[in-house]
């Protein structure tokens, strides 16, 4: 959408059809709030170039002029389309990042299912699987707990601290994955040392 003088005066647009949406058109105006925002920031001319992410708006590409500017048509279609390639690029990116995470775990899953047949108990295989874990969950520390089993790597709170949050989830959480980006802020009360740790992945 192209608004060469934001401060124009509004024109009138007459329609028979009760239900045209005109979002998707370029002859609706910005909304009063831009408008608005623009008027205190000096804003007369805007460039908006729209960005989609899976067929889903993601945002916006705005060029902006704080003098009356022309961009004439066919300018206008160049900006479109180097906008939209590199959108469309970046799109495939992330799907061929989403393909690779995809082949990681494969991988993972494959190296841990061989432990597994190769060790004889759980708890080895799991424990040798711990800089894995690590690495593929982005975390600083981790802790395997089975059959009473404690397992530590990286930062980690002390043995007694995870026992206290081990029995803490067991009796407050009932879902098969627990996760909270502030637990240290929303249950710090609950444990009697402090937690040297923001987010819990359970």
């Amino acid at each position: 959408r192209f608004m060469a003088n934001v401060n124009e005066q509004h024109q009138n647009f007459y329609t028979i059809d009760q239900n045209i949406d005109l979002k998707s058109t370029q002859l609706i105006c910005v909304p009063d709030l831009t408008a608005e925002y623009y008027q205190f920031i000096g804003i007369k001319t805007a460039l908006f170039f729209p960005l989609y992410l899976k067929g889903k708006f993601w945002g916006m590409v705005v060029a902006q002029n704080i003098k009356e500017k022309r961009v004439d048509l066919q300018t206008r279609k160049i900006c479109t389309f180097i906008v939209q390639n590199a959108m469309s690029k970046y799109e495939m990116f992330i799907q061929q990042g989403l393909i690779d995470i995809n082949m990681q775990v494969q991988q993972f899953q494959d190296s841990l299912i061989k432990r597994l047949s190769f060790h004889k108990t759980i708890n080895c295989a799991l424990v040798e699987s711990m800089d894995n874990f690590r690495w593929m969950l982005r975390a600083d520390g981790i802790a395997i707990y089975n059959e009473g089993d404690l397992f530590l790597k990286g930062e980690t709170p002390t043995t007694e601290t995870c026992f206290e949050i081990i029995n803490y989830l067991q009796q407050h959480n009932d879902l098969t994955v627990f996760i909270d980006h502030n637990f240290k802020k929303n249950h710090k009360n609950n444990f009697k040392k402090l937690l040297p740790f923001a987010g819990l992945l359970a």
